[in-house]
């Protein structure tokens, strides 16, 4: 198992996909992320206006134009903390979220996932 550094990173991982949020949060948790998570975007917002957070990771599967709202809302209101938005085939143009995101990641390469992360709280 790896850590990143001596102190576990809070990830808030928001995804619309029950069975995905689970298994990738508990893939980020197993590499020694402390992962906040969330089903929906109106308690992702509040959870991340209010409580310690060192970067994102959204996964709205399917959702383009919502991601691109997110991540630009997540920016809007803390822009220091890094979003990193996981792309799939089959969605909107993933490069909609470019602008936004800090990062864009295929949802497919956990370990791109977990470079990304450690790559952009470093």
């Amino acid at each position: 198992m790896s850590r990143c550094g001596s102190k576990a990173k809070v990830v808030l991982f928001i995804g619309n996909q029950p069975i995905r949020l689970n298994l990738t949060s508990g893939f980020l948790k197993q590499h020694g992320w402390t992962v906040l998570t969330s089903g929906n975007t109106h308690d992702a917002i509040r959870r991340f206006a209010c409580e310690h957070v060192d970067i994102v990771v959204l996964d709205l599967n399917g959702q383009g134009a919502e991601s691109v709202l997110v991540a630009s809302e997540l920016k809007r209101l803390r822009p220091q903390i890094p979003v990193v938005v996981l792309c799939s085939e089959g969605r909107p143009n993933p490069q909609d979220a470019s602008g936004c995101a800090d990062r864009l990641v295929d949802a497919e390469q956990p370990d791109a996932l977990l470079s990304a992360l450690r790559d952009l709280t470093a």
